[in-house]
Formats: C-alpha cells, structure tokens, sequence
C-alpha cells in the first residue's frame, strides 16, 4: 500500500515544496493547496488500506498552530461516493498545517504505514512559513493523538526543510527541534551544543528562548551555561524559568494544609499570566485537597471544587485516596464517601456540553469516550470499597456501570463487577459477564474463577473445560487477527551485548529462534510494572528452545549500571537474561522513544511487532505477548513474506 507519493519527508528532498502535497489514490484535498480561513474538501479512497472494506469511515482533522494554542481537533462528516468517501471543512484561521486520521469508528484505522496522513498550509501557492516546522513538531511528539509513535528523524527532517526555505522561523521553533535529538546519542549533543551556542548569538533574546538555553544546557551535561541562562531569565522576568516550580516545591515541602493554602493564593497571584499556571494549580489543588482529608476536613476539601480544572483534580484525588484506602482496608467509611462523591460527579459529567478546561485537541466523540472511562474507574473505586465492606449488593450497579460505561474492555475492572455477581449470587449474570469477557479477551485469572463456580452451579462440572476452550479459541482468535494487522517486516538492528555473568550475547546467534527484545530501565515505572506479566510469558516458553527473552537494561545513570541491573532483578527473583545496554547505543539504533518497548523478532531476524508501555494487565500482557511469539513459530525460517505495514 503506497498512500503517499513518497514518504513526507523525502517527497521535501527531492521535489519542489509546492507539489509535495498528498496522493490523490489514498487522500485529495480541493483545493489542492488548501490555504488558513478556506473551506476544504477531502476525498478518501480506502482502496487498498485497512479501512477498505467497512462499511463507516470516520475522519479527524487536526489544525496545527505551531503555538501556544497548539491543536484542534475537528470530526470531519463523511458521506460515501461510488468507493470514496467525502467530507469537507473550514481550516482555523490560525492554522499553518493539517493532518488526518481515518478510522472503522472502533479499533481498526488507517494509519499509512504508520506514517500518518498531512498536509502544508498554503498562501497565493506558496507553503506558508512556519507551515513544514508545524509539521515537524506534529510528528515529533503531536502525533500520539492520531495514534502514532513520535518519528524524530522525520521530525528533523521538517525542521530542517523550514530552516532552509524560511531562516527567520528558526527562533520560533527551536525549542521543538532540539526535543528531537537525545541526550544520549553522542552526535546529537554535539549538535544541541552548536544550536545553543547558534541561539544565544541572537539579539534580544525572550525569556523561552532564554529557557530553551538554561533547558538545552543542563540537558547535554553543561551546568555552568545552564545556571547562567536560567539566572538572565529571571532578571528579564522574575516569575518565569524555574520559579513557579520553585513555589511548587514549597508547597510540597509545607507540613499542613493551611501553609499549603497560603502558598497556593499566592501562587496564583504572583503566576496569575503564567501559561503554565492552569496545569499547575489544578495539580497543587487537589493535593490540598488532600492535605485537608489527612487533616480530617472534608468540608475544606469540597470547597476547592470552585471550577471544572480544580473539581476534576480534586474527584481524582478523592479517588485515588480511596483506592488505597480499600487496598489496605483502612477508612473505608470516610473512603466511602470520597469514592461515591467523585462516582456520582464522574456520572454527571457524561453529555455535558464541552467547557473551556476541555481540550481542543480531542473531538467530541474523544472526550465523551474519555468522560466515560474516567467514571468508570470513579464508580469502580467505589465498588471495590463497598466490597471491602461487605456491601455487595451496593456496590453492584456501580460495578456494572463500570463495566458497561468503557465496553467491559478492562479485566480488573470486569473482575471486580463478578466478584459482586459471585457475592449476591447472581450466577446468571456472571455467567453472560463470563462468556462475553472471556470471548474478548477482557478476563484474568480471579474472573475465570468466578465464572468456573457459577458455570459449574448452572450446568455441573463435566462441560466447564470444554465451553472455557470454546471461549479461549475464539478469543485467540479475535486477538490474532488483530495482530496480524500490527504485523511489520523490518530488518532488526544487530547488537551485541554483555548479560549479567558477562556472557556475550548477539541477537545474530540467535537466528533461527523468535527473540523477545524488552528495553527497561529499573527507574522505569511501567517497565517495572510490566513485569509481573513478563514473567508468565517467560514462564509459557522456558521448555521451548525456539523462544528467547532478552531484557536489555538501559537509559542507567548510575555508576555501577551492572550492579544496579543485577541488585534489581535479584530482589525482584526475575528468571530474566537481562542484558547492558551500557552505552545506550543500541536503545538508540532501534530508535526507541520511550520504555517500556518490546520488539518480537522473527526467526530470519526481522522485528514484526512492536509493543510499546503497559496495558495495566499482568495477564493481558503476557497473553498478547504469547500471541504474537505464537504467530511468528508458525512462519517460516526462511523468506518470511513482507507485510503490507510497517516498510
């Protein structure tokens, strides 16, 4: 499938910039150099993409500012023509690019060989500038929205095409385009430094540019330049650099809630035309609400609540403090009453019309699905406390709703639901939540037990076995073809590396087996939650020769990275072959931007899925990694046949 001429940032390379635009097979836009202010129209031809064959099409726009107002997202109504689909729109004003996402409405869409769809803004034919750097900043971190992975070199790519067509965009953008080297790649520093040393050349530095070189600085290990940058930013403005943070960490420092009060009002004072107050305040708010529940004062706490940013950070403080109470069995009276609180508010939420606090970069339709996930997790926080105290019947419409309100699509969240089925005896009930969840895909163990002893109740013990593989089989099934459309063919960087009893390990050696590539680090939040899940997958394939598990330790700082990999993994008792990626080289060539990744690698040395942070799940986890070790035993040794994604 070629739905663009090229990829984007080739097409800038070798033709001129007023014909790199998109390919009218997959997408085509009228008119073709679509300007800020224009009513559009978009044609798109599934043939030949993922999308060809269903029977909806849904269509995102996303408008890129380059700016502070950063993206706004706008659904797009298509109606079908013979085998296209059409819509149109009105591109903001504000605008300097477009992209594009095209989905069934559900989990399948078309995402161009992971490529994405976009578009430049034009003006009297000429591409706006500021327009290519907008696209690079979409595609260096964006473009998560559209459901991609961040591509740093075609990031730069971009960047670099705006430089050279529009010298004068560079002070504007700088800050993006150095976010697309690390740290940790040697060249790149070299290059970070030499755009730093470029930027403090220029008159009258602003105070975020004197950030971007206090930031820049400190990043690629130069201290002293750091602190001088940081200390001219704050003689131009007192209040900018690190100074709200500064207030930040008083106020985490403060030991009651009503220092932490005195500190947030004057926070808001002093920071009151600060871009980053909002996120700040809503954050410092809920932990005063906080500080108050520890203090024993609720009323105080339910005050804050005096706009829709602080009441959502306070209803998520609520819940978190009654999730850890039911987990420890602790208050759960006073639990009780948060967790309904934020339950009931959660509930309320849902068909509200959008308010100012919403985020523009999510379309209605993604923030109705987001309204509704964030009360189920309310309303099953307060299941969970009710069964902790032995409200069962209680707690069961709440656990339902929970279930019902994000698809049953969360096994921990479905258990809890069959838990109050299996306390009020509603064997029926769970039976139906059994069979549904489990056919999806959405079970774990503790559900499984549930349903084992209703099943086993309703229709004895002798055809238990039999249905539950039923059920199995057609959620392998499901889950298989899911992954096969995941399924890419690329050569998989070569390494070699030392493991924890100095062993030389090279993936080259391993040809002939399907390797497991997990890059973690023991700093690494989801890494470390992941691994529980690891583990059982490890344990599914210790008496198979054929399967390997390489955990490469990575992104350490610490001096002795070898002790600290091996001091983790002791007291954790991980049967993992972990090996030293000391030098970070080759995290780096299999151009990962963020841990926990996982790389399933095929028998002929090709990556063919790649799985990136934790799904929350131990036994998901395992199971979608089983999956996809599974798929790729069955291909053969030899001349694997590419797949239509992922070149």
């Amino acid at each position: 499938m070629r739905t663009l001429i090229h990829v984007l940032v080739l097409v800038l390379l070798v033709l001129p910039p007023a014909v790199a635009q998109l390919d009218s097979r997959a997408l085509k836009l009228t008119p073709a150099q679509p300007e800020a202010g224009q009513s559009i129209t978009v044609t798109y031809d599934p043939k030949g993409t993922k999308l060809a064959t269903e029977s909806t099409v849904d269509a995102t726009a996303y408008a890129l500012t380059g700016d502070e107002d950063g993206v706004t997202a706008i659904m797009i109504p298509l109606t079908r023509e013979g085998g296209s689909w059409k819509g149109s729109l009105t591109v903001p004003a504000k605008a300097l690019a477009l992209a594009f996402t095209f989905t069934n409405g559900h989990k399948r869409s078309d995402t161009n060989e992971e490529k994405g769809y976009a578009s430049y803004l034009y003006k009297n034919g000429t591409i706006l500038p500021g327009s290519r750097a907008t696209l690079g900043d979409w595609y260096g971190g964006q473009v998560y929205l559209a459901g991609l992975d961040s591509d740093r070199d075609r990031a730069r790519a971009f960047f670099q095409d705006e430089f050279k067509a529009n010298p004068a965009m560079k002070r504007k953008f700088i800050r993006p385009y150095l976010w697309t080297f690390s740290r940790r790649v040697p060249a790149d520093k070299v290059v970070m430094e030499a755009e730093a040393a470029e930027l403090a050349k220029q008159p009258n530095l602003t105070t975020d540019e004197l950030g971007t070189l206090a930031g820049t600085y400190e990043t690629i290990g130069k201290k002293e330049e750091s602190e001088k940058y940081s200390n001219l930013r704050r003689q131009k403005d007192p209040n900018a650099g690190d100074a709200l943070y500064m207030a930040y960490r008083r106020f985490g420092a403060a030991k009651d809630a009503a220092t932490k009060k005195l500190i947030l009002d004057s926070i808001r004072t002093r920071f009151a035309d600060s871009k980053q107050l909002p996120s700040f305040d809503a954050m410092l708010t809920g932990n005063l609400a906080r500080a108050y529940i520890d203090a024993g004062d609720l009323d105080k706490a339910d005050k804050l609540a005096d706009t829709p940013a602080r009441t959502v950070s306070i209803m998520q403080a609520y819940n978190g403090i009654a999730w850890n109470n039911a987990e420890k069995d602790t208050n759960l009276v006073m639990s009780a009453k948060l967790s309904k609180q934020a339950a009931d508010w959660g509930k309320a939420q849902i068909g509200k019309p959008r308010s100012a606090s919403d985020a523009k970069s999510q379309t209605d339709v993604q923030l109705d699905k987001q309204r509704k996930n964030a009360y189920a997790h309310f309303a099953d926080t307060y299941g969970f406390v009710l069964l902790k105290q032995g409200k069962a019947a209680e707690a069961l419409p709440y656990l339902k709703d929970a279930a019902v309100s994000i698809d049953y699509s969360d096994p921990g969240i479905n258990e809890r639901y069959a838990q109050a089925l299996a306390q009020t005896n509603a064997d029926a009930d769970l039976v139906a939540l059994g069979q549904k969840t489990i056919k999806a895909g959405n079970s774990n163990d503790k559900l499984e037990a549930f349903f084992k002893t209703a099943y086993t109740k309703q229709n004895g013990a002798a055809g238990y076995d039999a249905a539950l593989a039923e059920l199995k089989k057609a959620a392998a099934v499901d889950a298989k073809a899911e992954l096969m459309e995941k399924l890419i063919n690329k050569p998989a960087p070569a390494f070699t590396l030392m493991d924890l009893d100095g062993k030389s390990v090279s993936l080259e050696s391993l040809k002939g087996s399907v390797v497991v590539v997990d890059f973690w680090a023991t700093w690494c939040g989801p890494c470390v939650a992941s691994f529980p899940g690891m583990q059982k997958a490890v344990t599914n394939y210790a008496q198979s020769p054929d399967v390997k598990f390489l955990f490469v330790n990575t992104w350490q700082s610490e001096a002795d990275k070898k002790k600290n990999a091996a001091d983790f993994i002791a007291k954790k008792k991980y049967p993992f072959q972990v090996l030293l990626d000391d030098k970070d080289d080759v995290v780096t060539n299999f151009k990962v931007s963020g841990i926990p990744t996982k790389f399933i690698i095929d028998k002929n040395g090709n990556v063919r899925f790649r799985s990136v942070g934790y799904n929350g799940d131990a036994d998901r986890t395992a199971a979608e990694i089983s999956q996809m070790i599974d798929i790729l035993r069955e291909l053969p040794t030899q001349g694997a046949t590419t797949s239509k994604t992922g070149e």
